[in-house]
């Protein structure tokens, strides 16, 4: 069949082509005629809740002074309504549902018995739910009165509540009964019980809500829905092709990057699973941190978690370690911003810096950076390289690398180190560490102003070692300086003894001292005890030779 429209001036009709796809049309004077095909099916209706029970035995009455509910033993079909407790009509959704009950009575008593049915939900009566029947005595000694009646009624309830049919009579002769098939009709239950569903809060969108909020499955039952504004999902797919700006606390798919641009706050972006950003504060008084401007580490504010950040100094004063990345955004001070430690940061003037160079913290201009690697002792960090060199619309590559000294290494301990030592490997001690050159200068101490109860440690041996010699020389008005030298693997301990008490009081060429208990142990502290000074000695030297 075709929809047929048929339209002549202000004459609109709609007739149905027949089924030999003849179309009749009247009147004789519709100058056109439009055939619409038909389209496909439409979609039935959201299929309600509901259940269809039976009870095949009897139920006698029990008593005449309280009602007892009718039970149900058999289950012919249900969805969402169910029979539990024997009685209970049990509903897994709010909703408005239609009960109809017919019930097969039987009475054996010579009177005419009043018998009254009524619901209960959840255990309460329900108010206006009875209804009151009145059966004719038996027909015959042999032969019981019956009679089928049908009590409909409808309510609404909410998830889980169940509805109970409750019956009660003034004759014990009263019998829910089941007849028995015979040859010429099948077997009457005693209780026929047909539920359905109405009208239920789940057509639609369901009440309630806010602004924002999904409506999602709350369980694996058809049509029980809820609004959240914590939609759990297996997944989430988003537009690859919207090409969409986001702003704070949205997502989108960025083609362009292939991740998900997920939008922080002051209009910063991160590209998720390339770039990390932190949110910290500028802690400089009147300083402010421009985007795109290298910043360190300078504490934290434990009110709000937040690391502290000021313009980067590279000079050497600071160690590389307090670097912590570059400003994506301008960041007053006092402000709060974010820092990109690692990841691109864009919308930069780049156009002093050719494209593929590497920037390097300057040594000179805090925040800054240069292109040419800076000299020792001003911290070498190359905090970024350049991707797009331009004006307005230049990008940089930010990886907070602060490097290293040499002494950080975790190999390397270099606290004993004097001028001319060496580097080199303690199989001993298992790491890294100075040692002297060997037929080098004396290694020798200078102390100005030296004075009684002085002590200073020299060195420490990576190795077995001798003493070849030691001198002193002394300087001041008639001056004289009484020392020792020891030596111990543990610097707290007295020691022993390397140079015996002696008296410097040379003050031209020098004078030796005796040296003993030699060679000094891989691994011992080496140092100097000054006992006494007499005159007025400004500068004591001692100078050992190995």
């Amino acid at each position: 069949m075709s929809e047929v429209i048929v339209s002549k001036q202000d004459v609109n009709l709609v007739v149905s082509e027949s089924e030999d796809n003849s179309v009749v049309v009247s009147p004789s004077t519709v100058s056109s005629v439009t055939i619409n095909t038909r389209g496909p099916q439409g979609p039935g209706g959201v299929m309600g809740l509901y259940g269809s029970f039976i009870d095949t035995t009897d139920q006698p009455l029990i008593s005449t002074a309280a009602a007892q509910p009718i039970t149900i033993n058999t289950t012919l079909e249900n969805r969402g309504v169910t029979i539990t407790s024997n009685s209970r009509i049990t509903f897994e959704l709010a909703g408005t549902y239609k009960i109809l009950a017919s019930i097969q009575t039987t009475n054996l008593g010579n009177n005419i018995a009043e018998v009254n049915f009524f619901f209960k939900k959840n255990n309460a009566t329900v108010a206006d739910s009875n209804t009151r029947i009145d059966l004719e005595p038996r027909k015959s000694v042999s032969t019981p009165y019956h009679g089928c009646f049908t009590i409909e009624y409808q309510l609404t309830v909410a998830t889980n509540d169940y509805v109970e049919l409750w019956w009660v009579s003034d004759h014990l002769d009263v019998t829910l009964q089941t007849i028995a098939a015979n040859g010429t009709h099948p077997e009457s239950p005693s209780v026929i019980l047909n539920v359905a569903q109405v009208m239920y809060a789940q057509t639609g969108t369901p009440p309630g809500g806010n602004i924002g909020d999904l409506v999602v499955k709350a369980s694996g039952t058809d049509y029980d829905t809820v609004w959240t504004d914590a939609p759990t999902v297996d997944k989430l797919g988003l537009d690859l092709t919207a090409a969409e700006v986001v702003s704070t606390g949205q997502i989108a798919w960025n083609a362009a990057e292939g991740t998900v641009d997920v939008g922080l706050l002051h209009g910063t972006v991160n590209q998720l699973g390339q770039e990390t950003q932190l949110l910290c504060t500028n802690s400089a008084n009147s300083l402010t941190i421009y985007d795109g401007m290298g910043v360190m580490f300078t504490g934290g504010n434990a009110s709000t978690l937040r690391l502290e950040v000021q313009p980067m100094q590279a000079d050497g004063s600071l160690p590389g370690y307090v670097f912590f990345g570059i400003a994506t955004q301008t960041i007053a001070p006092g402000e709060t911003g974010y820092v990109t430690t690692f990841g691109k940061v864009r919308g930069l003037d780049t156009s002093a810096y050719p494209e593929d160079s590497i920037l390097w913290c300057d040594p000179v201009n805090p925040g800054g950076f240069v292109t040419t690697e800076p000299i020792a002792p001003q911290l070498k960090i190359a905090a970024a390289a350049v991707i797009k060199s331009d004006a307005v619309s230049g990008v940089i590559m930010v990886r907070a690398d602060p490097g290293q000294n040499l002494s950080d290494c975790h190999d390397v301990e270099v606290d004993t180190s004097q001028d001319t030592d060496y580097l080199g490997w303690s199989e001993d001690m298992q790491h890294w560490m100075p040692f002297p050159v060997q037929n080098a200068a004396p290694r020798s101490i200078t102390i100005t102003e030296p004075q009684a109860a002085d002590n200073f440690t020299l060195f420490r041996t990576s190795k077995s070692t001798t003493l070849a010699g030691v001198t002193s020389l002394v300087a001041g008005v008639s001056p004289s300086v009484t020392y020792e030298v020891r030596y111990a693997a543990n610097r707290t301990a007295s020691g022993t003894v390397a140079v015996p008490s002696s008296i410097a009081a040379n003050t031209t060429t020098g004078s030796g001292a005796t040296i003993q208990n030699m060679p000094i142990p891989s691994g011992n502290y080496v140092w100097l005890n000054i006992t006494a000074t007499s005159g007025a000695p400004s500068e004591f030297n001692l100078s050992m030779a190995f």
